[in-house]
């Protein structure tokens, strides 16, 4: 494994790439079941991605953070108030440019579950954005995350670039 390693660290080492830093917040709305347990989501996402290796294609990491705030449940009679929902995407990011200002792609990697039992679930993001500005960039995205059952948004976010 430390060979695996130290070839893959050579390796880097030996690309010239440029690097960019990516952070902002973003607001999502819960779809399916989940809309009547949480109102909305409100999060923040940073990115590493590096540039310029193949054209038009980046590629990096993603860290972020995410909290849907719990509703109120009636049941028989008795009002009951969900807990908020917090959730810290780890994710391979990967996005395809066109005309430097217009872009899409996956994030796709494993998401903690921060206050429930379970510790995790694979996470899925769909990406598709529009460049305002050579350091704002503006985004819708779907998310989901999955293992027994689907939890589900769909959000907007901006970025800012560093």
């Amino acid at each position: 494994m430390k060979k695996v390693i130290l070839f893959a660290l050579f390796i880097l080492s030996t690309i010239t790439v440029q690097s960019q830093l990516k952070i902002g917040p973003n607001l999502a709305v819960p779809l399916g079941d989940n809309s009547s347990l949480y109102t909305i989501g409100v999060g923040a996402d940073a990115y590493y991605m590096l540039k310029d290796e193949i054209p038009l294609f980046d590629f990096g990491i993603g860290l972020g953070f995410m909290n849907y705030f719990g509703d109120e449940q009636k049941v028989e009679n008795e009002i009951i108030p969900v807990d908020n929902f917090q959730i810290i995407p780890l994710t391979a990011a990967a996005r395809i440019s066109f005309l430097d200002i217009i872009y899409f792609g996956p994030d796709i990697g494993y998401s903690f579950i921060l206050n429930e039992e379970s510790t995790g679930e694979f996470f899925f993001r769909g990406v598709a954005g529009i460049e305002v500005a050579k350091t704002v960039k503006l985004n819708g995205f779907y998310s989901a995350l999955s293992k027994d059952s689907t939890f589900a948004s769909l959000g907007l976010g901006i970025l800012f670039v560093f």
